[in-house]
C-alpha cells in the first residue's frame, strides 16, 4: 500500500500536512487537526480532501498500524471510510510522538470489513446498520455462502472469535457480493478452500 505523506508551512504558525494512498487523499488541512485522543485511544480525523472530518482509531499487529472505522459513527450516511495501513514510521511523522497503539481485534477486523461494502442507508446504529446490509445482499458468487443468505451474514458481521492473520490479496481469488442496490462488494478472498475477509489491509479473517 503505497503512502505518501507531505508536510510544509505557511508562515510562522499554520503547519500543514497531505497524506496519500497511492492518488487518493486521505487527509489535507493543518497539522495539528489530524490527530485526537480519548482515553487514552488514538485516532486520526481524516477529511479524504474535504471539509467534513471521519474519525478513524488507530490499531497494530506487529509493526504495522491500521485505520479502524468509529463504531459510533461508521453507521451513518455521511460517514466515509478508506482503508489505509501505515507502518511505525510513518505514524510517528503523522503524530510526532510514538503513541501507544491498541492491538487490533476480530472485531474491529469485522467492522473495518464490513465499512468497504461502501453500502449507505439513514440508520440509528451499528446493530441496525449490520441487519440493513445483510438484507441488501441478493447473491455470493460462492456457491457455500449462496444460502440463507441474511440470517448467515447477521451471524458473520457479529463474529468476535478467530484468529487474525495477514494475507496476500494479490495471490487469492476475488469472492463478490451483488447488493440490491447495484454494487458489487468484493467482499471476500479465496485461497485453496478456505475463505477469508477481504479488509483492503494485509488482516484477515478466516470465516
Amino acid at each position: 500500500m503505497d503512502i505518501g505523506i507531505i508536510t510544509w508551512s505557511e508562515g510562522f504558525y499554520e503547519h500543514y500536512m497531505k497524506i496519500l494512498k497511492g492518488k487518493t487523499i486521505i487527509y489535507y488541512g493543518e497539522d495539528y487537526n489530524i490527530i485526537s485522543c480519548e482515553n487514552e485511544d488514538f485516532a486520526l480525523e481524516l477529511n479524504y480532501g474535504l471539509s467534513k472530518e471521519n474519525r478513524v482509531y488507530l490499531r497494530k499487529k506487529g509493526d504495522k498500524i491500521y485505520t479502524i472505522p468509529d463504531c459510533s459513527s461508521a453507521f451513518k450516511y455521511d460517514y466515509t471510510y478508506i482503508p489505509v495501513e501505515f507502518n511505525i514510521d510513518q505514524i510517528k511523522r503523522i503524530t510526532v510522538t510514538n503513541p501507544e497503539i491498541k492491538k487490533i481485534t476480530v472485531e474491529e477486523v469485522v467492522l473495518e470489513w464490513m465499512l468497504t461494502s461502501n453500502f449507505k442507508d439513514y440508520c440509528t446504529s451499528i446493530e441496525e446498520y449490520k441487519k440493513l446490509l445483510a438484507r441488501n445482499i441478493y447473491y455470493v458468487s460462492e456457491e457455500r455462502l449462496n444460502e440463507s443468505i441474511e440470517k448467515k451474514f447477521i451471524e458473520l458481521f457479529s463474529k468476535n472469535e478467530g484468529k487474525i492473520e495477514e494475507i496476500d490479496s494479490s495471490k487469492c481469488e476475488i469472492i463478490d457480493i451483488y447488493l440490491e442496490n447495484g454494487n458489487v462488494w468484493k467482499a471476500f478472498l479465496r485461497k485453496d478452500d478456505d475463505i477469508y475477509l477481504n479488509t483492503g489491509l494485509s488482516v484477515t479473517v478466516k470465516i
